[in-house]
């Protein structure tokens, strides 16, 4: 793979549009499951009356609980730490938090998305809310363009890597369409906001499509090992 440009492009109305309409739609999904996880933990009033729980309902809310804790992380995800700094981040742990975001999104919840890669797939350098950002929009960039009538066949999320570099590319399994705000020369605003998410780290994005209209979205960035190399030299 060749080294990516590391630039970041001008954050124009049109990207960070596109990010703030990506996590809009995400916080609305997130308010939707805490509303049912509220409506879930309901039996709890019933407990300051002194009725008691048997087996299966303990379970039930224990269950409850559960779901409730795990939704309260990915409201945690969703935050932006613009004064974090960037550390080592496994692939594998990050594709798996952002796919938990993206599992939210109101407006293409019946997409699914498999996944392939390397579990020995080395980490990266960046701040992790930035990292797990960009890969949820760059799902979700995939999942909204395709036609709402093909939307079964769903997308697929892969990542290789070399020493240098990781490459993590998201294909629509159909043909995509351009969305209303798309550039006709080719531009997914979406793109040019993973380049302003992860500002100040080497990152490149590209997209293309297929011989049968599939749209392919990748992004590139350096690896752990690759970024210190280039650091102290």
């Amino acid at each position: 793979m060749d080294e990516p440009l590391g630039t970041t492009p001008v954050p124009t109305v049109q990207a960070v549009e596109a990010w703030l309409r990506t996590a809009d739609a995400l916080l609305c999904g997130l308010n939707h499951a805490l509303s049912n996880r509220v409506s879930g933990l309901a039996i709890i009033s019933l407990l300051r009356e002194g009725w008691q729980m048997n087996a299966a309902e303990v379970e039930e809310l224990t269950a409850e609980m559960a779901k409730l804790d795990d939704l309260l992380r990915l409201y945690r995800l969703l935050e932006r730490h613009d004064a974090a700094q960037a550390e080592p981040i496994l692939v594998p742990d990050a594709v798996s938090d952002a796919l938990a975001l993206f599992a939210h999104h109101p407006l293409v919840r019946e997409v699914t998305c498999t996944v392939s890669g390397d579990a020995d797939t080395p980490p990266v350098l960046l701040v992790p809310s930035a990292f797990v950002h960009a890969l949820a929009l760059l799902i979700s960039a995939a999942a909204v363009r395709i036609d709402g009538g093909t939307r079964a066949g769903g997308l697929h999320l892969s990542y290789a890597h070399d020493a240098a570099l990781v490459s993590i590319v998201v294909e629509t399994r159909t043909p995509a369409w351009a969305l209303p705000e798309d550039d006709p020369n080719g531009g997914v605003p979406e793109l040019a906001a993973i380049g302003w998410l992860t500002r100040g780290a080497a990152v490149s994005v590209a997209e293309s499509r297929t011989s049968d209209g599939a749209l392919r979205l990748e992004m590139r960035l350096r690896t752990l090992a690759r970024a210190r190399t280039l650091k102290h030299t």
